[in-house]
Formats: structure tokens, sequence, C-alpha cells
């Protein structure tokens, strides 16, 4: 079977092109990586809202889905979804979307074959430096300060008299914030292993993936407290409530100011077990060769 799994347009975010690198490297036999949908026979669609889905259906092929964004499209029904659900072979969320069509009063027909996992990391890249050096109290990422918590974060850290990091350009946090971009994934690591915390404080809706990217290096995740992050992270991540900026910033200060909870090497390795690329890539392969038969 020929498939496309790479993320199109190649513009999407790095985390996206992670997603595709981990289904190429660990494709089963009997499955030929093509690098454009027309010439496959199953095209892997990186869903972040409807407009991902203009060209399905014309497309003569078979379809799957890794969908990252649902709140925040342009029709977040499940009713106006199920469409491209029932077409996909495997639809791949870490949202448990059975559970969210139900509460919102619309129960799944039985043909649709969701696969519920969160996404994974690449634990031979991402692990702690050796020896530790916190330069920073936190961690953030992105283009966008204000939907992804940056300020709040740097704010915080200015109380805190702490450096804050920021994977990304420079969005005038303030003189106690370090910028970095288009580095190897081996400095971002680096860096990662420079930071306390992590953030993953995207407004809405989000997986981020520096999140698992920085406690695989030692540093503790600050999740907005929503059900899909308890789920897969447990205790491994500080949980804050969302909402106005004033607040997060209070919340984030207390716990700068506070004592860390250093993130073990045993903790650590059941991370690298939970979220390892093999099993959850190779998870969805299972499903979709299962939904080809169906």
């Amino acid at each position: 079977m020929k498939v496309c799994v790479r993320a199109i347009p190649s513009t999407l975010s790095k985390g996206i092109q992670r997603v595709a690198l981990a289904l190429e490297r660990y494709a089963p036999e009997g499955v030929t990586i093509v690098q454009e949908p027309k010439d496959a026979d199953l095209w892997v669609l990186h869903v972040i809202g409807h407009g991902s889905m203009e060209e399905v259906p014309q497309y003569q092929g078979k379809i799957a889905m890794v969908q990252y964004c649902l709140l925040t499209t342009e029709d977040s029904r499940p009713e106006a979804w199920l469409p491209y659900w029932q077409r996909a072979e495997a639809v791949w969320s870490y949202y448990d979307l059975i559970q969210y069509a139900f509460d919102r009063g619309t129960p799944l027909p039985v043909d649709v074959n969701f696969y519920h996992a969160p996404l994974g990391v690449d634990s031979s890249v991402f692990q702690p430096s050796v020896p530790v050096r916190k330069r920073f109290v936190i961690g953030t990422s992105g283009y966008v300060a204000d939907t992804e918590c940056a300020g709040e974060c740097a704010q915080a850290a200015f109380a805190a008299e702490r450096m804050v990091f920021h994977l990304g350009p420079n969005l005038n946090l303030g003189k106690n914030a370090v910028y970095a971009k288009d580095l190897s994934d081996e400095d971002v690591a680096e860096f990662w292993s420079q930071c306390s915390y992590v953030a993953g404080l995207r407004r809405i809706e989000g997986f981020e993936l520096p999140v698992l990217e920085g406690l695989a290096c030692g540093a503790r995740p600050i999740c907005f407290d929503a059900p899909h992050y308890r789920q897969w992270f447990g205790e491994h991540a500080e949980y804050i409530q969302e909402g106005s900026k004033e607040d997060v910033t209070a919340q984030l200060t207390d716990i700068f100011r506070g004592l860390v909870r250093v993130v073990t090497p045993a903790e650590r390795d059941e991370v690298v077990r939970n979220f390892n690329w093999s099993r959850l890539a190779g998870g969805f392969w299972d499903r979709i060769l299962a939904g080809g038969a169906r």
C-alpha cells in the first residue's frame, strides 16, 4: 500500500512535522511512503480545521486523520466532522472523541475507527543534559504570546526574579527573556534541560509537543487543567486554571516562588515508556490496516 504521511502544507508547525516523521519512521512492512497524495492509495491528513479537508471530496483514495484541533475549528459540532470520521480508515486524536460526541448529544455510529492516544517524544534526542544547570524558571514556545501565555510566564518569572526561555521569535516579553529559533533538536533539548518548568498553556485547546519534550529533558510541565492533559500526564504535570491574564500570572508566580518538584530518573523512564513514538505510531498503523479490512 502506498501512503502519503507528510504534513501538507509544509508550513504547518514543526510539531506536526514530527508526527509525520514518526509515521514514516515506524511504517510497517507492506507500506511504501510516497510524497504526494496523488501517488498514494491512502492519504494521512494532519487536521487543524475544516480547511484541512478541502481536497477530500475530490480525492479518490482512502484517507486517515490525525486530528490536532477540534474546539477551535470553524465548526466543532460532532455532526460537522462525522462525514470525515466515517470516511477515514482511522482517526487519531488525544481527545476521547466518542465521549466528546456523547456529551454533546451525538452518539457516534460504530463504524468510526477512533485511535485515542497522545502524541510522542523521541527520547534518544530529548534527554537531560549532564550536568544539569537550571538557568530558566520556565521554557515557553510559539509565535503568539496571548494564546500561548508566554507573556504571563515572563511576568511571573520577573516577579520571581528568574529568567525565562522562549523557543520562537522575539515577542518583547521583557529583559528577563532569552529567545532562540531555528535550532536543531539537540540544541532545543539543551535549552529544555536548563528549564525548571515547561509551559503547556495554549488557551482553549492544544497538545503541545514541547511539553513532552521538556518533560523528557527534566522540565516539569505546567498545563491548564483540562481533561486530556489530566488523562495523559497525570501526576507528571502541575496544573493551573485557565483564566484572565492576571489570574494566570498570579498562579504561575506562586509556583515559581515555591519549591520545584524535580523530575526523577524513574519518572522520566515512565514518560519514555508511555509516550514512545514506536508504540504510538505503530498503534495508529494497526488501526489504519484494521480499518482497511472493514
